[in-house]
Formats: C-alpha cells, sequence, structure tokens
C-alpha cells in the first residue's frame, strides 16, 4: 500500500479505535523526525566528500525504488497497445507541463473513443452525455 494510503488508513482505523491524532503522530512522526534528523545532517556535513558519496548512494536508491513502483504500476495495464499508448500520451502531457487535471480529461475522454464497454457478447451502444462532460471541465474552473 502507498505510503498516503497506508497513513490515510492508519488514521482513519486509530480514530476509530483511540483516536486520530494519537494515530496519526504514532504512524507520522518517526518518518517525519527520521526526515528531519537526515536533512540536519546533510546540511551540516554535506562538504564532507564521505557525506556526499553516502547521499549519491541514497539517489540511486531512490530511483531504483521509483522504477520498481513504475513496473508494478504498468504491468496490470499493459496489456494492449491502446492501454500502453494512452499511458505513454499521459506520459508526454506531464513531461510537457500540462495540469494534471487535464491530462486526467484529456485521457478520459480518448479512452471514450478507443474501448469499448462490453458486458455481454453483443455490443452495448454507449450515449454520450457532453453536456455532462463539458460542465465536468468548466466546473474546476469556475473557482480560479
Amino acid at each position: 500500500m502507498p505510503g498516503a494510503t497506508a497513513l490515510q488508513v492508519a488514521t482513519y482505523v486509530g480514530l476509530k479505535q483511540i483516536g486520530g491524532i494519537i494515530t496519526l503522530s504514532a504512524f507520522a512522526m518517526p518518518a517525519f523526525l527520521f526526515m528531519l534528523l537526515l536533512s540536519w545532517f546533510y546540511k551540516t556535513h554535506a562538504s564532507l566528500p564521505q557525506v556526499a558519496q553516502v547521499f549519491k548512494g541514497l539517489r540511486i536508491a531512490i530511483v531504483a525504488i521509483v522504477a520498481r513502483a513504475f513496473l508494478d504500476f504498468f504491468r496490470p495495464i499493459s496489456r494492449k497497445p491502446k492501454e500502453i499508448a494512452v499511458a505513454f500520451l499521459s506520459f508526454l502531457l506531464f513531461y510537457s507541463g500540462i495540469n494534471p487535471f487535464l491530462i486526467i480529461l484529456i485521457c478520459f475522454i480518448l479512452s471514450l473513443f478507443l474501448f469499448k464497454i462490453q458486458s455481454t457478447p453483443q455490443k452495448i451502444a454507449v450515449k454520450i452525455n457532453w453536456l455532462k462532460i463539458f460542465l465536468l471541465v468548466i466546473y474546476p474552473f469556475c473557482f480560479l
């Protein structure tokens, strides 16, 4: 379970059992204190060559962890070329600096056209309500 989700689940369960603040403190505080200590150590000792090498090694480990997480998330969706194309398009849009909300919206609309819903052997006609989609698109921009 990813970190943010695990934190939310632990806080929710703790809220029901002993209290959300206590659980949040017990679950999140050790990681926060560790990062605070690590940041202080780097700030005060970054000029030492040994410390620089250790943090260089940590960067490599972090890249490996992120790559592993990417593969774990990508494997279940990499079944069909269309799914890979939508994933690659979202990567390109994100890399080009487009707003993540718009990326989700673009990929959603593209997916409506690429993928057919089949719950029975017969094809089911999907009626798209363009007015609702349009209202969904402009709704977040009303608060800007």
